[in-house]
């Protein structure tokens, strides 16, 4: 990755049976990545507590306990775990909260997100709430209507009662109880026709109504009620799945600041967004995929140049879920199999090996992971993955140089 930075988002809720496994994979650390962790093993979040949400940002992690309350890990260089204080230090820039810690609020929550550098929740009273802000709380990532970064949670402006919430890397997009999609943050990307930063939760363009709506990097995408898929954004690496880099709607450098509709004949149930590229789970249960595929994260079978119409992963596996990573992509199956492809930077495709960056560690086709545990969804992060048990334990496997995977 350059460090383009992309998060994902995605919700988990849980399943399965306790299984004991040693980290293997060694890989050579640098400075600012550790030792993965190449197989799933349960984070110390799971002792005695039981989740029923988990989130995965580029360098952060954090889940909802059975009382609503928010628990966050990993890097905290921009407070985006919810923690004021610095924590240990973890690299020459960084510090990080190495095990799950409840974030400083008395707030309950319904639905958590995290993005590169902010996390958002959705509280009990749908209102919205973000803490952390990072680099990009200029544009407005907290959608305060000012530009505030925050270690408590601060309150979305608006006054919108919100049902779902995706945090991304330079924007964030929540759905209204009345199925509006709404964004903040980097001008030109939020989908709202303008050029300018949006501070606070800005209307998508086009009056649509939505099922579904993601966050990625420099993208988002949305279901509508008829079940087609629109996306707006970036989409140099064709993200927007409109068949072009680059499009007609266009207002600068192959950005639409407006939606433009995925083009495919496949109907849609719900959408994850990565950096620079794009997956839709459709209504039969088959996993989509489009845009930047260098490392073989569309699962076109081997890495290759952008994907710009949707790619099927896979005919003849049904999944219930999907997540998108920085540069690999996991699914859940129907038997509760978690399966990935892409790039196995750190370990995070779970099957026991793990290599460096950019080191020809690219899979393109689904494999699962190397654990019988059963799952229901799953979470993709930066370089590391987390997913949630039946039982409500989180495992984590990956990256874990800034205390992500949550085992202290």
């Amino acid at each position: 990755m350059h460090l383009r930075f992309r998060d994902v988002l995605v919700v988990i809720a849980g399943f399965g049976s306790a299984l004991a496994l040693t980290a293997c994979g060694v890989v050579e650390p640098g400075t600012t990545y550790s030792i993965p962790r190449a197989v799933p093993t349960p984070t110390v979040a799971a002792k005695g507590m039981h989740f029923t949400t988990v989130t995965s940002g580029f360098f952060h992690t954090c889940a909802l306990d059975s009382d609503g309350r928010a628990w966050c890990w990993g890097d905290n260089q921009y407070r985006q775990t919810g923690q004021s204080a610095a924590g240990l230090s973890c690299d020459e820039t960084s510090t990080c909260t190495m095990s799950p810690a409840l974030v400083e609020t008395s707030l309950r929550f319904t639905a958590i997100s995290a993005g590169t550098t902010s996390t958002c929740a959705i509280a009990v009273d749908e209102s919205a709430w973000c803490w952390g802000g990072g680099y990009d709380a200029g544009r407005g990532m907290l959608g305060d209507g000012a530009l505030t970064r925050s270690a408590q949670p601060v309150a979305v402006a608006g006054g919108i009662h919100f049902k779902s919430i995706s945090a991304g890397g330079t924007l964030t997009c929540a759905l209204s109880t009345d199925s509006k999609a709404y964004c903040w943050g980097r001008a030109a990307v939020v989908g709202d026709g303008g050029n300018a930063n949006a501070l606070s939760p800005h209307e998508v363009a086009g009056g649509y109504r939505f099922l579904a709506v993601a966050a990625g990097t420099v993208h988002a995408c949305g279901v509508t009620t008829d079940r087609a898929m629109y996306c707006w954004g970036d989409n140099t690496s064709g993200a927007l799945g409109d068949g072009t880099l680059g499009n007609v709607n266009s207002s600068s450098r192959g950005i639409s600041s407006v939606p433009v509709r995925v083009v495919t004949t496949l109907t849609f149930q719900s959408v994850v967004a990565g950096d620079g590229d794009t997956c839709g789970l459709t209504v039969s249960g088959l996993a989509a995929c489009w845009g930047d595929n260098h490392v073989g994260e569309v699962g076109t079978g081997e890495p290759g140049p952008p994907v710009v119409l949707a790619n099927l992963v896979s005919s003849s596996i049904n999944f219930t879920a999907v997540s998108a990573g920085t540069a690999h992509t996991c699914g859940v199956d129907r038997n509760g199999t978690v399966q990935c492809w892409g790039g196995n930077w750190f370990g995070g495709l779970g099957d026991g090996t793990s290599t460096a960056a950019n080191t020809g560690s690219e899979r393109g086709i689904p494999k699962p992971i190397s654990t019988s545990q059963k799952f229901t969804q799953i979470a993709n992060g930066g370089s590391h993955t987390c997913a949630l048990a039946t039982d409500g334990r989180i495992w984590c496997w990956g990256d874990k140089a800034r205390g992500q995977i949550g085992n202290g």
